[in-house]
C-alpha cells in the first residue's frame, strides 16, 4: 500500500511540474503593438500599448489603447497596470515603435528591459516613427482589425523585396554595441491616415542621425550583398523622349556579384574602399524596346552602369554625412588592420573614407518580347 501511495504522489508531482509558471489568458491583457515616445514637459517616457479586445467583449472598438508616463518603460508599464484590471503581457508583441525624438537621443535605454525579461518577444519588429510613435499606435483602420498586423505584414513583404533589411529587436542589439558597424531600422510615417514605409533610419552608435528612402535602402542592401527574393529599380536612362514614359527603364536584380576591399595607407592614414558591384538584371519594363538588337542591349547596359555608379557613389556620401557605418568598414579595419584601428577614433575617421564605387550591369533577360 505504501508503495502505491508513494508512486501516486510522485506521479502527481511530475504532472504538476510543468504548470508552476502558467498564466491564464483571462488574467492578462495581450499587447500586440507598443509605442515609446519622449515627453518633453514631464521629462519622462510615454508608453502606449494596443491590445485586441476579445469578440465577446467588443462593442465598436476592436482594440484597447492605453498610455502612461514613467521614468522608464518598466515604470510606465507599472503605472498602466494600476489602471487596467489585468496584467499587461508583452510576450506576443508584434511591433515596437520608437518615436524619432527618442531614437535621436539614445535608442538602447528604452530597449533594455526587453533584453532582460525572458518573456520578451525579441522576434517582434522594431520601427522608428516620424514624429510620435503614439500617433501610429492610435490609428484606427477600417479594413484591418489591428494596426500591428498590417505593419508586420508590410515589413515582411518589404524585406522579401529587398526594400528593408531583415531585422527585429534581437538582431538590432549587436550593432548598437559594435564600434565597427552601425544599425539601420525601418522608418515609418503616417500618410492619409495609414502607415507608410518611408525607408530606414540610420544610426551612429545608438543615436539616429539620418534616413534613407526606400530606393536608397534597396541600393544599400545590394551594396551589402543582401539581395532577397527580388529587388526592383526604376532608372531614368534618357531625357530627350517626347513621351516621358520612354525615358525610363525598370529592372529586377536577379543576382549580385560584390567585391569590396579596404586598404589603409599607414603613412597618411587614408582609407580607400574600392567597391565593385556586378548586377545581373531582367528588364521588366522598357517602352522603347529594341532589346533584341545586341547593340541597343549593350547601350542600355552601359547607360544603367554609368547611372548606377553615380547613384551608388552618392549613397556612400550620404552614409558618411550621417556618420553611419552601415556597411561595416570599421569591422574590416579591426580585423585586418588592427594596429591602425587601435590608434584611431573610428567615428572621427569614417567621414574621410574614400569610397570608390564601380557598377557593371549585365542584362540577362528582357521579357518575352523579341
Amino acid at each position: 500500500m505504501k508503495v502505491v501511495l508513494t508512486a501516486l504522489v510522485i506521479f502527481i508531482v511530475v504532472l504538476n511540474t510543468g504548470c508552476w509558471d502558467s498564466r491564464q489568458l483571462r488574467d492578462i491583457t495581450v499587447v500586440k503593438s507598443a509605442g515609446y515616445d519622449t515627453d518633453d514637459e514631464e521629462q519622462q517616457i510615454e508608453v502606449t500599448f494596443s491590445s485586441p479586445i476579445p469578440e465577446k467583449y467588443r462593442t465598436t472598438e476592436r482594440a484597447q489603447i492605453v498610455s502612461a508616463l514613467g521614468h522608464t518603460p518598466r515604470n510606465a508599464r507599472d503605472n498602466l497596470e494600476a489602471e487596467v484590471s489585468e496584467t499587461l503581457d508583452l510576450s506576443k508583441l508584434r511591433v515596437l515603435m520608437i518615436g524619432e525624438e527618442l531614437a535621436s537621443n539614445d535608442l538602447y535605454p528604452p530597449l533594455d528591459v526587453l533584453y532582460r525579461d525572458p518573456r520578451s518577444a525579441l522576434a517582434a519588429k522594431l520601427v522608428i516613427v516620424e514624429d510620435k510613435a503614439k500617433d501610429l499606435v492610435d490609428l484606427r483602420l477600417e479594413d484591418r482589425p489591428r494596426t500591428s498586423e498590417l505593419i508586420a505584414e508590410l515589413i515582411k513583404a518589404a524585406e522579401e523585396k529587398t526594400m528593408l533589411p531583415i531585422t527585429n529587436i534581437q538582431l538590432i542589439c549587436p550593432p548598437l554595441f559594435d564600434r565597427g558597424q552601425d544599425a539601420m531600422i525601418p522608418y515609418l510615417t503616417v500618410e492619409e491616415g495609414s502607415p507608410h514605409l518611408a525607408g530606414v533610419a540610420l544610426f551612429n552608435d545608438k543615436q539616429m542621425t539620418g534616413t534613407l528612402s526606400e530606393r536608397e535602402t534597396t541600393m544599400l542592401l545590394l551594396m551589402m550583398d543582401q539581395l532577397q527574393q527580388t529587388a526592383s529599380l526604376t532608372e531614368k536612362v534618357h531625357s530627350d523622349r517626347e513621351n516621358e514614359l520612354e525615358n525610363y527603364v525598370t529592372i529586377d536584380v536577379e543576382e549580385v556579384n560584390r567585391n569590396l576591399d579596404v586598404t589603409v595607407n599607414q603613412a597618411t592614414g587614408q582609407i580607400e574602399v574600392p567597391l565593385k558591384l556586378g548586377l545581373f538584371v531582367n528588364v521588366i519594363e522598357y517602352p522603347l524596346d529594341d532589346l533584341d538588337n545586341e547593340e541597343k542591349l549593350n547601350e542600355l547596359s552601359a547607360l544603367l552602369a554609368d547611372n548606377f555608379t553615380e547613384k551608388f557613389q552618392e549613397l556612400t556620401e550620404k552614409l558618411k554625412e550621417s556618420n553611419s557605418d552601415i556597411i561595416g568598414i570599421g569591422r574590416r579595419i579591426h580585423a585586418f588592420h588592427y594596429p591602425f584601428w587601435k590608434e584611431i577614433e573610428w567615428k572621427e575617421v569614417y567621414p574621410e573614407v574614400d569610397f570608390q564605387v564601380e557598377v557593371t550591369v549585365e542584362i540577362v533577360r528582357h521579357g518575352i518580347i523579341s
